[in-house]
């Protein structure tokens, strides 16, 4: 082997070697960059009301936002009660100020969200699994198991139950108050 061919072999040992490494890296790259929503859902009392809503119709708020740098288009915001079915839901018409109009398209940090009354639900709020986006794609991606609100911790509790009878009443106290109210309502 003369010395010509030595440094040719060793050129060529080293595109092949540079050239795997760039095949790993445009794997890695690919698979970090798959779109992902992060579905998050919600009860809301929306501020300021709109015409015809009334301070006791609790929303639910359902918002996706794109967690990667892959732009995703949602269709569609869904539920599945504990029983398995699936509905479609339809933002009411009174919130078309605050929804997004879908399907739209989400790049990276984007959101679409919408709002959805209780009362407006096919079953109660209790049968409610999970809220999920559609894409376009077709793929559904769910929220965390509903119902996301806890009761809150009883130090939260003792603040707000002497806030009240001291007759200060906070945005915290007065959204506590209003969320007891709705719990013993259902």
């Amino acid at each position: 082997m003369t010395d010509h061919q030595f440094y040719t072999l060793i050129i060529a040992i080293a595109g092949f070697l540079l050239a795997m490494a760039s095949l790993g890296w445009n794997i890695v790259v690919q698979f970090l960059s798959k779109p992902k929503l992060e579905i998050s859902a919600s009860l809301a009392f929306v501020v300021p009301l709109p015409h015809g809503i009334t301070v006791r119709d609790t929303t639910i708020c359902i918002s996706a936002v794109n967690m990667r740098t892959r732009p995703v288009t949602v269709v569609g915001f869904n539920m599945i009660t504990s029983q398995g079915i699936g509905y479609f839901l339809k933002p009411d018409a009174r919130f078309r100020d605050s929804v997004s109009l879908l399907p739209k398209r989400l790049s990276e940090g984007d959101d679409a969200k919408t709002f959805v009354l209780t009362a407006s639900l096919p079953n109660k709020l209790e049968e409610v699994k999970y809220f999920f986006a559609r894409d376009s794609a077709g793929r559904e991606w769910l929220s965390r198991p509903f119902p996301l609100l806890d009761p809150p911790p009883l130090t939260r509790r003792k603040r707000v139950t002497t806030a009240l009878r001291n007759g200060k009443e906070t945005v915290k106290a007065r959204f506590e108050k209003l969320f007891r109210q709705w719990t013993t309502r259902q």
